[in-house]
């Protein structure tokens, strides 16, 4: 083990809601302004990087300076349809397979990130990321675990 990994151990974080995928984003020319606007497809986008960067500013990290691994699970609730009167249905998936996309979830993630746990993104050698459905035990949000790699 290296003397930065013994100072800086492996860190955890979890915020609670409902996940929102970064998206893409669209430059709007305003004339009366003189200048573009960037705005985002999806308005849940700037609440949720908000939320993360609020729950990781609580924590006050230590910026890693050199490589970082990262670990990220997504917890997306049920929609209606998953569910019975007797509770969630035998034909419910297990496995969360519709949008949004794991990628688009991670990257909000980690642009969250950056400025507070690294300084550039391009710092994260290592990556896994999933979603899966929140549950009883595991309600919706996401947690995200990072060391120097």
């Amino acid at each position: 083990m290296s003397e930065v990994a013994a100072v800086l151990p492996l860190r955890t974080l979890f915020v609670p809601g409902i996940p929102a995928p970064k998206g893409s984003t669209k430059a709007l020319y305003i004339k009366k302004l003189g200048r573009a606007v960037v705005t985002h497809d999806n308005k849940r986008t700037r609440p949720w990087e908000q939320a993360i960067l609020a729950e990781l500013l609580a924590l006050h990290p230590q910026i890693i300076e050199g490589p970082v691994a990262l670990r990220m699970i997504f917890r997306l609730p049920r929609p209606r349809g998953h569910f019975g009167k007797n509770g969630l249905l035998p034909s419910a998936p297990r496995s969360h397979l519709v949008r949004p996309d794991v990628d688009k979830l991670a990257r909000l993630a980690l642009d969250a990130l950056t400025g507070v746990v690294y300084r550039d993104d391009a710092q994260v050698t290592e990556i896994a990321a999933s979603k899966r459905y929140a549950d009883d035990t595991h309600p919706g949000g996401v947690r995200i675990e990072w060391e120097p790699a």
